[in-house]
């Protein structure tokens, strides 16, 4: 009967059945999504019952992985470390935890979860990247211009951009089709970080002190449509942020509109209207500098819960106090030891070891560094990219099973990764 509710949701009646049809009903499907644990009952018992009913399989069939806790242990409430959404809703808005849930592993893949890798990804990608630009975009835009700017003259660093528009678009229309919302984001992001650094090349402050007005509205005019652009893409993820910051722009289009527009062939960074009022408003998504005390004091409830549990053995408590000793250093040892903040631009599984991850790390020089880490069994290469890390920058470069490392990332665990150090701070900050 359940299985069968596919079949009736969609709108097959009995009658359908009886001809082998399912003319005007949404059947079949375009994907059935289902949970990885249930994948024999789906593709194994339904798909048996279709075929001799005689009506069509779904076109798709997708299984997703599991959130799991930082020990890898599926999350579930009868284990007892079930995730409250509901708090993650209340504290950072639904918009930031769907776009967590969307941007943190792959779709189908399984991904760990924890309350301080939330915070981390919404101050980067969120309150950092593409909050900082709207704001500074809407910002630049009322108090030099009073509204969107008419476009002047294109150098090659805007024509740049709409190729790039172009390109992004298709990426992120071709991700969704194949249900890979983390590189639908990930593409989208490509503009966001374009944006941000063509405010920094072109300098609009400069500009605006210079006099230089018909450039400044040039320059103006492509981070407004930039943002109106990835507000658009940003949509199927964010529809509440989305909208609330498109109208912003004075422009009556909706983010459906523009993406219809865009499979009409409409060109991108050509949405806004010339003159339209901007409004600034309040920061889309204001930085958190640690954890709201609702979901900081779910950890002081655990450790007050564990502080009443039965004391461990004897030699349970030599053994760890044996595990906590360590032998000093002087602090000129410790000051050898250099350390920058990354960001980790791409990663691919080791060719020849299966714990190992190959990773490129941006740490503000020239070239990325090249990494070899062991930490497969935490992390998915998908997962990492984007991830703000910790670097040892001056350990000696080696080859790790034929692949050579130039450089370590810092790593909470023993023989296990819990996660990685992260800081919060551009490429190449030194970390003390």
């Amino acid at each position: 009967d359940a299985l069968l509710n596919y079949l009736t949701g969609a709108g097959v009646t009995p009658s359908d059945l009886s001809t082998a049809g399912s003319a005007g009903t949404a059947w079949p499907a375009d994907h059935c999504l289902i949970g990885k644990d249930i994948l024999t009952t789906h593709a194994v018992y339904f798909s048996t019952m279709l075929l001799a009913l005689g009506v069509a399989l779904p076109k798709n069939l997708f299984a997703h992985g599991w959130w799991t806790s930082t020990d890898g242990e599926k999350i579930s409430k009868s284990k007892g470390n079930a995730i409250s959404v509901d708090l993650l809703v209340e504290e950072f808005g639904v918009d930031a935890t769907r776009f967590f849930l969307m941007r943190e592993i792959k779709f189908g893949s399984d991904g760990g979860f924890s309350y301080a890798g939330f915070l981390s990804r919404y101050n980067s990608d969120l309150a950092n990247d593409f909050g900082n630009l709207s704001h500074r975009a809407i910002t630049m835009a009322t108090r030099w211009h009073g509204s969107v700017p008419v476009c002047g003259a294109l150098t090659p660093t805007e024509e740049a951009l709409h190729t790039l528009a172009a390109e992004v678009v298709a990426q992120t229309d071709a991700a969704i089709n194949a249900l890979d919302f983390q590189g639908a984001i990930m593409s989208t992001w490509r503009l966001i970080v374009a944006g941000n650094k063509y405010v920094e090349e072109t300098a609009p402050w400069g500009l605006n002190k210079r006099g230089e007005t018909e450039r400044l509205g040039t320059v103006i005019r492509h981070v407004l449509e930039l943002v109106y652009l990835a507000a658009g893409l940003l949509s199927p993820v964010m529809p509440n942020k989305s909208s609330e910051l498109m109208s912003k722009f004075g422009t009556p289009v909706t983010p459906q509109d523009m993406l219809r527009g865009f499979a009409a062939g409409q060109s991108p960074l050509n949405a806004l209207q010339d003159n339209a009022s901007v409004t600034l408003g309040e920061p889309l998504f204001p930085r958190f500098q640690e954890l709201p005390a609702a979901i900081s004091g779910l950890f002081e409830a655990k450790v007050e819960k564990a502080s009443k549990t039965k004391q461990p053995k004897q030699a349970t408590k030599k053994k760890t106090q044996e595990k906590a000793k360590v032998e000093p250093i002087e602090f000129a040892d410790f000051m050898k030891v250099q350390l920058r903040s990354g960001k980790v631009l791409s990663a691919a599984q080791h060719p020849n070891a299966d714990r190992l991850l190959v990773v490129q790390v941006d740490i503000g020089e020239e070239q990325p560094r090249n990494i070899v880490a062991g930490i497969a069994d935490k992390y998915t290469p998908e997962a990492l990219v984007g991830k703000e890390v910790v670097v040892v920058v001056n350990l000696k470069p080696a080859k790790i099973r034929g692949v050579m490392s130039e450089g370590m990332l810092l790593a909470a665990g023993d023989k296990t990764v819990v996660d990685l150090v992260s800081v919060q701070a551009p490429p190449g900050t030194t970390v003390r």
